[in-house]
């Protein structure tokens, strides 16, 4: 696998096990992308870590499928899901 290729989609990073496996993937050279509720929170939790992430989508799809499920436009879902597996560009 090249270096480009090594690309992963992760959540819960400012967990125990998620903060120690974000940790270990960026040693390894993969390029990480993140789903966090806060991206203030989320960085002050990982820190200078947080410098070395790729993407961080912010949101929270259990609040807004509960509380806005008539709201949310159609393919909400599937375009973060899309934007999480596409290739980057630099």
């Amino acid at each position: 696998m090249d270096k480009d290729t090594k690309l992963i989609l992760m959540v819960g990073v400012t967990g125990k096990c998620g903060y120690y496996a974000l940790k270990d993937f960026l040693k390894l050279g993969y390029k990480v992308r993140i789903l966090t509720r806060n991206r203030n929170a989320t960085k002050k939790v990982l820190g200078d870590l947080f410098d070395q992430i790729e993407d961080v989508v912010e949101c929270d799809l259990y609040l807004e499928s509960k509380t806005l499920a008539d709201k949310i436009p159609k393919g909400y879902t599937e375009s973060i899901l899309k934007f999480a597996f596409e290739p980057t560009n630099g």
